[in-house]
C-alpha cells in the first residue's frame, strides 16, 4: 500500500490503460486456486463506502488477490520489455489502476487478513 501510493505521476503521452496480461482463463484458474486455499474464511463483511451510510457488503479475499494479481501483472509485462517508453507505461497503470480498482481490492483484504490474524485463524 504504502508503494502504491509513493507510485510517481508520470506522462506516457497516452492515457489508455495496458491491455491485461492476464487471461480469463488465467484469472479464474488464481482465483479457484486461492479459493481452496483459503478455504472457510474467503468471504467477509465491509462497508462499501467509509462516508455513506450503507449496509456491508461482501468481499472475498480470493478474488481481491485474484484481482490484484491481474492488475499488477499487466504492469510487470510491461515493465519487462525494460525500455523507458514501457517502464513509464507500467508505473502509470499500476499507479491509475491502484487508484480506480485495485487499491480497494487491497485495502478490503488487509481488513480481512488483519481479523483473520488477530483472531488466530492464519
Amino acid at each position: 500500500y504504502s508503494a502504491a501510493l509513493d507510485l510517481p505521476s508520470v506522462d506516457t503521452g497516452s492515457s489508455k490503460p495496458l491491455r491485461s496480461a492476464v487471461s480469463m482463463p488465467k484469472w479464474q484458474k488464481v482465483f479457484h486456486a486461492l479459493q481452496q486455499k483459503i478455504g472457510d474464511c474467503d468471504r467477509y463483511h465491509e462497508v462499501f463506502s467509509a462516508y455513506e451510510s450503507t449496509d456491508s457488503v461482501t468481499g472475498m479475499l480470493s478474488d481481491d488477490l485474484a484481482d490484484m494479481y491481474g492488475d499488477l501483472k499487466s504492469g510487470l509485462a510491461a515493465y519487462d520489455q525494460d525500455s523507458a517508453c514501457s517502464i513509464a507505461e507500467a508505473v502509470w497503470h499500476w499507479r491509475f489502476n491502484f487508484r480506480a480498482h485495485w487499491g480497494e481490492h487491497l485495502t478490503g483484504a488487509l481488513r480481512a487478513l488483519y481479523w483473520l490474524e488477530r483472531d488466530e485463524k492464519i
